[in-house]
């Protein structure tokens, strides 16, 4: 159950989509960017988050590693984007620590360094 989560979360990050992204996470899921000091506890800010993500100019994930067991993974990751009002790419590399119940996504935390 763990890898199929996964696995289609990883589908869903390099496809930009966000019904399938809010789909593994658990009605009651908290988020937290911790660089942002951001704290989400709903599915509609949660939505909100993801969509500022993927309408990114130029956004993609790559690049990702995933160590996972039944309860808990880790996911390294690679998000890219235009820097508004530059012609320049912005690389981020980022990991998530992952909690999971039922199937679902119940906690994530990502930590990241901004360039």
């Amino acid at each position: 159950m763990t890898e199929e989560v996964l696995r289609k979360g990883v589908e869903a990050l390099q496809e930009l989509n966000l019904d399938k992204i809010l789909s593994i996470y658990s009605e009651d899921a908290v988020f937290e960017d911790i660089p942002a000091n951001l704290l989400i506890d709903n599915k509609a800010e949660l939505s909100l988050y993801f969509e500022r993500l993927f309408t990114s100019p130029g956004a993609a994930f790559s690049d990702f590693r995933i160590l996972e067991s039944d309860e808990f993974a880790v996911i390294e990751w690679v998000w890219t984007a235009q820097q508004v009002g530059l012609d320049q790419q912005n690389k981020v590399r980022g990991v998530s620590v992952i909690e999971l119940k039922e199937g679902k996504i119940s906690r994530e935390r990502i930590y990241y360094n901004l360039p």
